[in-house]
């Protein structure tokens, strides 16, 4: 029988629907080695299983690994900043990492790259230590218990208790701009004389742009390169009222700030209380920064695998459905079989990581210890990102093929949206999501097109399906399943 950390049998607890491939399920295993020394902690998350699409985590897991963090975060005050620290150094190692020399690589033999990739990983895998439920969702969570329990109790001490849900609204801004609110200025600043470019100007701007931001279209190696001639449509549109929009973003931003600083006036908060709720925003903001920070991590390493791919005739685009192993020893094995394997995994497929093993599995393995789900089946509870009341038919996109299917006045329901999906939101009448925070990329979206939006639901696409007839009520943050009449 598996057990987890504790030596329990294995609970599965379903988390997510998430795009994921072969070669980065492969480096689970060496995330949890990461992630012990990341956050100072004995054990960390050893089990986890991945199903055509579905994220599982051990229950049990998942609520020891926060109480280590919580421990930590009681024993030293500053542990928080500590461990925040160590992430903001390394994703600026991984934002500013220069690009490799192309014909270097095509010089070298595929045992030479092979080599090589094993080296760059290293901070692939350093990050993958961060991620979500082995560390940063539950030290944002442990922080948004005290954050609000100190806002609660301040505005009850100061006869404020009737403001308590704006407060809670206000300080709960993520105190970084997320990487798809920078992606979204430098396009609006793009955006405001490009018609009136020149040739030669347009082409330039399209050029930085595309380098700047075409890993946001990758997701765990896999993803479509921006295409110029959508990048120069999307300016033309922009130009519309993008120097009004960039002027708003940065007003908004700033009337927050002051937003805030009042409250803190209000409630009397003391230094210590400011330090706690700035810890509390930092981490709202670092669970997506992590997020970002591993896909561009495997974006930066995919010039190595296409060259690998190259040398030894399998096609760049299909090297992330082989696992590293398979990687590691390529030069070892029948390429027909490697292609054959790889055929077989695109149709979608299975894994697991227990007892410090990473196994192929089939889903009816863990069905009898799944979980069931704790949220309603006539309602799904989230954050809203934009208010407003709308009624449609659910389509469930979980990866941008997918997103034809979408129809004018659809309730889009996906785990996380990207830049990608732009075509399918446009028809939307809502958006709901899985993932996402308050400045996540759906929530800058519905705020620009004022389109009911509710986020990080956990599990609306494992709860809805193709067809639904739902409600989205973005006003309580709720979205009801309607019966067909």
């Amino acid at each position: 029988m598996k057990t987890n950390m504790a030596g329990h049998p294995i609970k599965w607890l379903w988390n997510m629907k998430k795009i994921n491939t072969p070669l980065s399920t492969s480096y689970y295993l060496d995330g949890f080695h990461a992630s012990i020394k990341a956050f100072e902690i004995p054990k960390s998350i050893s089990a986890i299983a991945y199903f055509d699409g579905d994220l599982y985590f051990d229950e049990e897991e998942i609520e020891i690994t926060k109480s280590f963090l919580a421990y930590n975060v009681d024993k030293n005050f500053s542990y928080p900043d500590k461990i925040a620290n160590k992430i903001f150094h390394l994703a600026t190692k991984i934002r500013f990492k220069k690009d490799y020399n192309q014909s270097k690589l095509h010089n070298m033999t595929p045992l030479e790259l092979i080599n090589f990739l094993q080296k760059e990983l290293k901070t692939f895998i350093e990050i993958n230590g961060y991620m979500s439920y082995r560390g940063s969702v539950q030290m944002a969570d442990i922080l948004q218990e005290k954050a609000y329990n100190l806002i609660i109790l301040k505005a009850a001490m100061n006869n404020k208790i009737d403001q308590l849900e704006s407060y809670l609204e206000t300080l709960s801004e993520p105190n970084n701009n997320s990487i798809v609110i920078e992606e979204r200025k430098s396009a609006l600043k793009s955006a405001i004389d490009f018609p009136n470019f020149s040739s030669e100007q347009k082409n330039q701007c399209i050029d930085y742009h595309i380098k700047q931001f075409n890993w946001m279209s990758y997701h765990w190696f896999i993803g479509k390169s921006l295409q110029r001639e959508e990048v120069a449509k999307r300016f033309m549109e922009l130009s519309k009222n993008a120097a009004s929009e960039l002027k708003n973003i940065i007003k908004e931003q700033k009337a927050q700030e002051e937003k805030q600083k009042q409250i803190f006036k209000e409630l009397n908060f003391d230094n210590k209380n400011i330090k706690l709720i700035k810890q509390y925003q930092n981490w709202i903001f670092l669970r997506t920064y992590v997020k970002d920070s591993i896909n561009l991590s495997a974006y930066n390493l995919l010039p190595i695998l296409y060259e690998i791919g190259q040398k030894v005739g399998i096609s760049g685009e299909l090297m992330p459905f082989l696992v590293k192993e398979e990687i590691y020893n390529i030069g070892k094995e029948d390429i027909k079989s490697l292609k054959e394997k790889i055929l077989d995994r695109q149709k979608g497929f299975s894994i697991s990581v227990t007892g410090g093993k990473f196994n192929w599995e089939t889903g009816n393995l863990i069905q009898n210890d799944i979980s069931k789900s704790t949220s309603s089946d006539k309602f799904i509870k989230g954050q809203i990102a934009f208010k407003g009341v709308v009624k449609g038919t659910v389509k469930i996109v979980n990866n941008p093929s997918q997103q034809i299917k979408v129809e004018k006045g659809d309730i889009l329901i996906t785990s996380m949206t990207t830049p990608d999906l732009l075509p399918a939101m446009e028809k939307a009448a809502a958006f709901v999501t899985d993932e996402g925070g308050i400045t996540c990329h759906a929530a800058i979206m519905a705020r620009e097109m004022h389109k009911p939006c509710v986020i990080g639901t956990k599990n609306a696409t494992k709860i809805l399906k193709d067809g639904d007839l739902v409600e989205v009520d973005a006003e309580k943050g709720i979205v009801r399943k309607l019966p067909r009449t």
